[in-house]
């Protein structure tokens, strides 16, 4: 089982949460298999771009990049894990979830995250946060790469329909046949209300629980976000064996 992290960044992190996050997240992560969607093409630094504007309402051109340009026949992978530089994503029960899902990558498109509602009733619908991390398989991978594609070159320069990635994201993959699009409760929108919190007590048992059962928190600010998520995922035990649900 190989995954591929794509994490969307700029610049003006490369310092800092680029940094805190390949420190604590992806210490035991092959650097090869991590990609930084970032400001400039520098493939020793983890770092890529094909061209996009390095601010946020060019962050989907980020992904239409990487879609069109970067998944190559080099880079395929059974998995990819979208993300973003503040977010902090347990690795090791990302791998037991994905070991214990029913889908084949290569040939079954697949989609899982949390969902936000707040624009079901518009023509967007639900969408997987972003921060909170998008899990693909490669069918959907190709498939979303084939349709932007196919629209590039009907229309030469494609505009992006929206300047929220994850809205455009989940435009792209509506279309595919037979994708599974999935809501996961263990995906956090927002960072973790236990980090940050020792020599507290817990008062609710079910933050505690949420903690242990959590693949992945967001909106990290700091070095110590980082670290505190860190130390958060030992003392709960990060190498977590357990099945972790699914959430429908």
């Amino acid at each position: 089982m190989r995954i591929a992290y794509i994490v969307l960044t700029c610049e003006a992190y490369e310092t800092t949460r680029k940094v805190w996050q390949l420190d604590t997240v992806f210490r035991s992560v092959e650097r090869e298999d991590i990609y930084y969607l970032g400001h400039e093409m520098r493939p020793s630094d983890r770092v890529f771009s094909w061209g996009a504007k390095d601010d946020y309402d060019s962050l989907p051109y980020k992904f239409v990049d990487f879609f069109t340009r970067g998944v190559g026949e080099e880079m395929l992978y059974d998995w990819y894990f979208l993300m973003d530089d503040d977010t902090y994503l347990y690795v090791d029960r990302l791998k037991a979830r994905i070991a214990h899902l029913d889908v084949c990558p290569q040939t079954d498109p697949y989609m899982e995250g949390y969902f936000m509602t707040h624009l079901a009733k518009s023509p967007w619908g639900v969408y997987h946060s972003g921060g909170a991390g998008t899990l693909l398989s490669l069918a959907a991978v190709k498939g979303i790469r084939d349709r932007l594609q196919g629209m590039l070159r009907r229309g030469g320069m494609y505009m992006v329909p929206h300047t929220c990635a994850d809205l455009c994201l989940g435009l792209w993959a509506s279309g595919l046949p037979r994708l599974q699009r999935i809501h996961v409760d263990e995906y956090h929108p927002e960072m973790s209300p236990v980090a940050g919190r020792r020599g507290d007590v817990i008062r609710r048992r079910e933050e505690r629980e949420d903690a242990r059962m959590a693949i992945t928190f967001h909106h990290l600010k700091t070095k110590e976000d980082f670290w505190e998520h860190w130390r958060l995922g030992r003392e709960l035990g990060a190498e977590n064996d357990n099945v972790l649900k699914l959430s429908i």
